[in-house]
């Protein structure tokens, strides 16, 4: 949206989507001030040329817009499409503009989200007007329903928040003529006090289908799950989290089911320049289904650090700082204990790597911005999930996926507790994040009040090139090392230089320097002619002129080498050698290769009824058994002479719907009275078929004398 907008700077919460495989992203943008009225929803749609979001259009009835959501509802008729719907969530007091959840129905013509309609608060609610702070949709079997957690009515704080249920049946409009859904009514209504986050979570848990709400005026999460026999939520448990700001709840295949609660501050600043009222332990929660329970599993205290903002004057990281200004090793950054100003948790995973996104931010939850110091807001960080101590700590340097990829193993323990990299982000005033994968390129959205809505790229450079190294050379300062390989036929470069993570401290790895990856060079064209000149082959290096590579000082790097005669493959006719010694005639040395596979594991021993080979060619050939499913993870192995090389993949074979079977038999039967009803076994060994346990199966009958049976079989 450029940076011209008086909601540009404001962004609040967001909404990631897609419509008929079209992504796009909604951000509620406005000024936290309650007060405020420049804000609005703002739509942005992904376009696939340049790879970047795009400003669709604005709404125009959200100018306190704090919270957005998008849901879907299937069209209820035959012949009726699925409807996309926006709600927004509106956090101001005006005498014209009062609080609200707009909904918006997106127009399949024009590409835009127009106003359906205003939420209806319950009949007998006493306060006229509710300020909605969060949203969350949800669905439970076939039914949808919407969350609202309300944080005040413009005077006070202990308000009842709510639960919409989606209703299907059809009206008339009185504008348009048209028949339209009813759509949310107001359901159930949840004792909040100054609620402030509002999560939902199915789980397969003995927790069950469980919503929670931060309560920040009653310092406590209330957690609730859904009560089938009743058709409603019941409260479960009650937690108490000091000025509770907001809660993620998550689950983690083979760990559990978790619940993050963002424990913003311990008390109230003194005045604006009283940080530490920000340095507060936030918590992390278990599922006990023993006691049916969260209990504490993790806390986020004292030894995760925190550093100011990348925009921070030398006077404002001071401020920050005070009164422990201890610099880190690079000297110029001072970080601080505690993740302080906790304003939200992001859970998400990727790459089979499980992460907490932690929104960071200072200042009161209704201070305007130029009320705010921008300046000396904290990084907001990134924590990953260690599998070996099982517990969030900073991002591992390595994982699973790269491991199995070069070394057919995940990572080892020892590696997993010495690599590690503490991420801070500069976001300014971060209230959420959202993790989004867009053709499978990933990112991270950060919604700031002091910088707006900002896309990270969540990808990270991987040291490459050095697989079959064969020689190494450095420059006469010993600034770079270069290495290169054959079998990657890549020339690497490396850095020697210390290496700081963003506290400013040097990693544990490199206390007398390491040697940071700098890039790797695979190919090359010679004068500048479209012929492409490889590496493979290559045997040695030399630093040819040049007396180093840094700081802009040329040097060219000469790479010796091609295939070496004792490597060609031997066909019908042997090489004949070039050596200047050898007799005419001499047959040079040749290596035969070939594939050898094995199954490392299977799930399935009969899987295979022709176990699986490769020929020269790479052509993967098997032959499954009949009616068998599963998955082999196999080595592949290349052989030649004297070496050989390893890869790994994994077959999966999937189940397709095989025809049931039974046996059947001729049915000899007297004739007995009218309408007398005859049992006789006529199958037997009736199955669904192989692998089909979850099937449902069902007689059919079909006779070409309807006057013999009265009635049918």
């Amino acid at each position: 949206g450029g940076d011209s907008q008086p909601w540009s700077f404001t962004a609040r919460a967001s909404s990631h989507f897609a419509i008929d495989g079209v992504h796009y992203i909604a951000v509620a943008a406005s000024d936290v001030d309650p007060e405020s009225l420049d804000g609005v929803c703002v739509i942005y749609r992904f376009d696939e040329t340049t790879h970047a979001f795009a400003l669709v259009h604005t709404t125009s009835r959200d100018a306190g817009a704090s919270s957005v959501t998008h849901f879907r509802v299937k069209g209820n008729l035959p012949g009726v499409p699925d409807q996309d719907y926006l709600a927004v969530g509106n956090t101001y007091r005006s005498g014209v503009l009062s609080g609200a959840v707009n909904i918006y129905l997106h127009a399949a013509e024009s590409g835009l989200f127009v106003f359906d309609r205003k939420l209806n608060l319950m009949e007998d609610e006493v306060f006229p007007t509710l300020y909605p702070s969060d949203l969350r949709h949800f669905q439970i079997g076939s039914v949808q329903f919407l969350a609202v957690a309300h944080f005040w009515d413009g005077t006070t704080q202990f308000v009842s928040s709510y639960v919409y249920k989606w209703n299907p049946g059809m009206v008339r409009d009185t504008l348009t003529g048209l028949r339209v859904p009813i759509g949310f009514e107001p359901w159930q209504r949840i004792p909040t006090s100054g609620a402030i986050s509002v999560e939902y979570l199915s789980t397969e848990t003995s927790a069950g289908n469980v919503l929670a709400f931060a309560n920040y005026q009653a310092n406590e999460v209330d957690v609730l799950r859904f009560d089938e026999a009743r058709n409603m939520f019941i409260s479960m448990q009650t937690i108490r989290a000091r000025y509770c700001f907001d809660l993620e709840l998550f689950f983690m295949p083979g760990e559990g089911l978790f619940m993050a609660i963002a424990k913003r501050q311990s008390r109230q600043p003194a005045n604006v320049w009283d940080f530490g009222a920000y340095d507060q332990t936030s918590e992390i929660l278990s599922w006990n289904s023993t006691s049916n329970s969260f209990d504490l599993y993790q806390e986020l205290g004292e030894a995760f650090m925190s550093v100011v903002d990348g925009d921070a004057t030398a006077e404002e990281t001071q401020d920050f700082c005070h009164p422990r200004c201890v610099p880190g090793d690079n000297g110029m950054s001072f970080p601080i204990p505690y993740l302080r100003g906790t304003s939200g948790f992001t859970a998400f995973s990727s790459e089979g790597e499980h992460y907490l996104a932690i929104a960071q931010s200072i200042c009161e939850a209704t201070d305007k911005g130029e009320e705010c110091l921008i300046g000396s807001q904290p990084k907001s960080a990134v924590l990953q999930w260690n599998k070996i101590t099982k517990q969030f700590g900073e991002l591992l340097s390595i994982i699973d996926v790269d491991s199995v990829d070069l070394y057919g193993h995940p990572v080892h323990e020892a590696d997993q507790l010495y690599h590690q990299f503490a991420m801070r982000i500069s976001a300014g005033r971060a209230l959420s994040w959202e993790y989004i994968s867009i053709n499978n390129v990933k990112y991270l959205l950060v919604c700031s009040a002091s910088k707006g809505a900002i896309m990270y790229s969540w990808e990270f450079s991987r040291v490459s090139g050095l697989n079959g190294g064969v020689d190494v050379v450095t420059d006469a300062q010993d600034a770079f090392v270069y290495t290169v390989s054959a079998i990657d036929a890549s020339v690497s470069r490396f850095a020697r230089d210390f290496v700081y993570n963003h506290l400013g401290n040097v990693l544990s790895t490199c206390w007398d320097t390491c040697f940071r990856f700098v890039n790797a060079v695979s190919e090359y064209r010679e004068n500048n002619q479209q012929l492409q000149l490889g590496l493979r082959g290559a045997r040695s290096m030399r630093l040819q002129s040049g007396p180093s590579c840094a700081n802009g000082i040329a040097c060219q790097l000469v790479v010796h080498g091609s295939l070496p005669r004792d490597e060609l493959l031997c066909g019908h006719f042997p090489p004949t050698s070039a050596h200047p010694d050898a007799t005419v005639g001499m047959n040079a040395h040749c290596q035969q290769i070939h594939f050898d596979l094995s199954t490392l594991w299977t799930d399935n021993p009969g899987l295979f009824e022709v176990e699986p080979t490769i020929d020269l060619q790479g052509t993967l050939s098997f032959v499954v058994a009949p009616y068998e499913i599963g998955s082999a993870y196999i080595e592949a192995r290349l052989v030649d002479s004297d070496a050989a090389m390893s890869r790994f993949l994994t077959v999966n074979v999937l189940p397709v719907n095989v025809a049931p079977f039974f046996e059947a038999f001729d049915i000899i039967a007297n004739d007995r009275g009218p309408l007398e009803v005859q049992e006789l076994v006529f199958a037997l060994n009736v199955s669904a078929g192989q692998n089909e346990q979850h099937q449902t199966i069902q007689w059919e009958f079909s006779y070409d004398n309807p006057h013999l049976i009265a009635g049918a079989p």
